[in-house]
């Protein structure tokens, strides 16, 4: 399939899911993880994590990172790859009550904004071609705005 075939794969996938498949951010659409991995599997391509590790402050548990390979699920060959952190004061782990709860969301969403970034570095000019900007929701989450254009949430760096 072709560049612009993807394109407008995913152009009528976002307009069937009812938008739930992009994050809006002053005008401008990103693509869910969801919508990349439609387009990493029109190319016969999957991301696979290698890692994931605990980043500590003097002691103290503060984020994950992990790296995630995209590989061709033709020949298991690497792609693109990534790495990626989620903190524990990101919007994924803010919600969560416990530190396991804490820990889990961030190593998840540590692992999807990896995965997410080694799709978009193999994939963006698909998803440009579609209209949509090059970063990934996931990536952007943290920036997201209400009708009226004010941040929801913040990004706390110490």
């Amino acid at each position: 399939m072709r560049a612009s075939e993807q394109a407008a794969a995913i152009v009528t996938a976002v307009e069937r899911s009812g938008e739930k498949l992009v994050l809006k951010i002053r005008g401008k659409k990103y693509l869910r993880f969801e919508g990349w991995q439609t387009i990493a599997r029109f190319n016969r391509a999957t991301p696979v994590t290698e890692w994931t590790t605990l980043i500590e402050e003097d002691g103290v548990p503060i984020a994950y990172e992990a790296r995630v390979v995209l590989k061709s699920l033709d020949t298991m060959e690497v792609i693109a790859a990534a790495e990626a952190m989620c903190g524990f004061t990101d919007k994924a782990a803010r919600g969560q009550k416990d530190i396991i709860g804490k820990r889990n969301a961030a190593r998840s969403m540590a692992q999807t904004r990896a995965a997410g970034k080694a799709m978009r570095m193999a994939f963006s000019y698909v998803i440009a071609l579609a209209g949509f900007q090059g970063s990934t929701a996931e990536e952007m989450e943290d920036f997201e705005e209400d009708d009226e254009g004010r941040r929801k949430s913040s990004i706390i760096v110490s």
